[in-house]
């Protein structure tokens, strides 16, 4: 999906990015140059993209960045205590433990967290943000 961003940003500013002629089986082309403005464009607009694609609210990102404010040299927070914690210093919006427990569940569906259950000290889980 945000390889087909980047190309339609290209095409949409197809004056004004170069061309290049390419030879497929034979038969002849042209094709426009992706500019890194392009992709800009798309890192611009990758929070609601997030949003869209992942379902990505305020509450989960919080989430998401309380790991990564809390987490030791090895980049994982143990528990969910330092998550709370964050949540509870910072603006982020109130989450219930249950709630807590399901978003943590959809956030490493999506491959923004992973989670090792179990394999923290005490038997707790450990959170880790892509």
């Amino acid at each position: 999906m945000v390889f087909n961003i980047i190309k339609a940003s290209a095409l949409l500013n197809y004056k004004h990015r170069d061309r290049v002629t390419k030879v497929d089986d034979g038969e002849e082309y042209e094709a426009v140059l992706v500019d890194p403005e392009d992709v800009v464009n798309v890192i611009r607009c990758l929070e609601t993209l997030r949003a869209t694609t992942h379902e990505i609210d305020q509450k989960k990102r919080a989430i998401v960045e309380g790991i990564r404010a809390k987490s030791g040299p090895d980049d994982a927070i143990e528990g969910v205590g330092p998550i709370r914690e964050f949540l509870k210093e910072s603006d982020a919006p109130e989450v219930k433990q249950g709630e807590l427990e399901n978003i943590l569940e959809d956030l490493a569906d999506n491959f923004l967290i992973h989670i090792g259950e179990g394999s923290g000290e005490g038997g707790r889980d450990v959170y880790r943000a892509y």
